[in-house]
């Protein structure tokens, strides 16, 4: 992070290590994960002796730091027993130790991100990992911080200024079309060598690039550098048996309100059986709110499906198991009866249906509210824009 005073002028500089890896575990069982901030040059500064007792702990924690991710981040981390899954891992083995440029693409969701971070720690990288968000930048700010100023000879820019490191260009498809044609040009020219001098190239894509390539929508010469190794990362639905394993891995870092949660036979059934379009990124959402609904030790299919009604179709056995869970069970009013039936009672006439019952779920957490929808809400325990987005579905006002 550059801290720039009034006059645009460098002030300080700050570099952050982040490393979400478990470094230990606390006395509760719990994993323990660290951050590392500290200020940029404070070896330099050492050296004029401005503080000589401060630079051996500063590196010891960096070098701490550095392999405790370089234990975190193998191809074991990708989880999964689907022959899907066993590809994707033999391909990342072999592609993280071997030189030149890496493409690494899956539909959106999928785990790229990670798979780069662990093409690059698992790697012979010895630098730093940048990443460059290719779709938040225009072309004349991304070519200054790719670049820097190249053209007088100055090494900057990411790609300048991070020797034998590697640097993630996450969502290249977004990356202006004049540079890309600058950064096949620089490739070819061994600008930014590919060794253990120069930076190694990862770029992420959720597009067919060759397609783009034939229609004059992205650099052929930059996709010929990018495709010297590629890895496509699998879908959920390629890989449907891994989604308990993943469930479990990701719960076992997403604690509930009373601490870390098992996973049920039936809810792993039901996680196995859901379309998850966005892939681990929407299981990851969906089991984090779940999380929060839970108030045992085991995450239940009443706890998912609170949440996933409206969003995902739902298989028929959960209807006879998930409206009789916690905040979902259809109440009769003060003072109302079975004889006199309100218009949330489930009756023998009501269609064996979840979207019926979560509607008349709705229903009653209004009247019990006094049409209060943000108690509504917390009754239901679900987020305002959530409760907002179901009464809409069900033409509720």
């Amino acid at each position: 992070f550059e801290l720039r005073g009034p006059a645009r002028v460098p002030d300080r500089q700050l570099a952050a290590l982040v490393i979400p890896a478990s470094v230990g575990t606390s006395a509760q069982g719990e994993p323990l994960r660290a951050l590392l901030l500290h200020e940029r040059g404070l070896e330099a500064s050492v050296e004029q002796g401005a503080s000589a007792e401060a630079a051996p702990a500063v590196q010891g924690q960096i070098e701490e730091l550095l392999q405790a991710a370089r234990q975190h981040y193998t191809p074991a981390t990708l989880r999964g027993a689907s022959e899907a899954s066993e590809r994707l891992r033999r391909t990342v083995t072999r592609v993280a130790t071997r030189s030149g440029c890496v493409l690494v693409s899956g539909e959106a969701g999928t785990e790229r991100e990670l798979v780069a971070r662990i093409l690059h720690w698992s790697g012979r990288a010895q630098g730093a990992l940048a990443t460059f968000r290719c779709g938040a930048y225009g072309g004349a700010t991304a070519r200054r911080e790719l670049f820097g100023d190249v053209r007088e000879g100055r090494s900057g820019g990411l790609l300048g200024s991070n020797a034998g490191g590697t640097l993630v260009l996450e969502d290249v498809h977004l990356l202006d079309r004049e540079v890309q044609a600058m950064h096949g040009q620089h490739l070819d020219e061994g600008l930014f060598a590919q060794g253990e001098d120069g930076v190694r190239i990862i770029a992420t894509t959720t597009v067919d690039l060759e397609d783009r390539a034939d229609r004059d929508e992205f650099d052929p010469v930059l996709l010929g550098h990018l495709f010297h190794h590629r890895v496509d990362v699998p879908t959920l639905a390629e890989r449907r048996e891994d989604v308990p394993e993943l469930a479990r891995a990701i719960l076992s870092r997403t604690p509930g309100p009373k601490g870390y949660l098992a996973l049920s036979p039936q809810a792993a059934q039901l996680l196995t059986e859901l379309d998850w379009d966005q892939n681990v990124e929407e299981l990851e959402r969906a089991l984090a709110e779940a999380a929060e609904r839970c108030e045992g030790s085991e995450l239940d299919v009443q706890h998912l499906a609170t949440g996933l009604i409206g969003e995902l179709e739902m298989p028929e056995w959960v209807g006879s198991i998930a409206h009789t869970g916690p905040g979902m069970t259809p109440r009769l009013s003060p003072g109302s009866s079975a004889s006199q039936p309100t218009p949330w009672a489930i009756t023998d006439e009501d269609p064996i249906s979840l979207d019926h019952y979560e509607m008349k779920v709705l229903l009653r957490a209004l009247d019990a509210t006094g049409g209060d929808k943000l108690e509504a809400a917390k009754l239901l325990n679900l987020g305002k824009s959530t409760l907002y987005r179901k009464l809409k579905r069900f033409g509720i006002r």
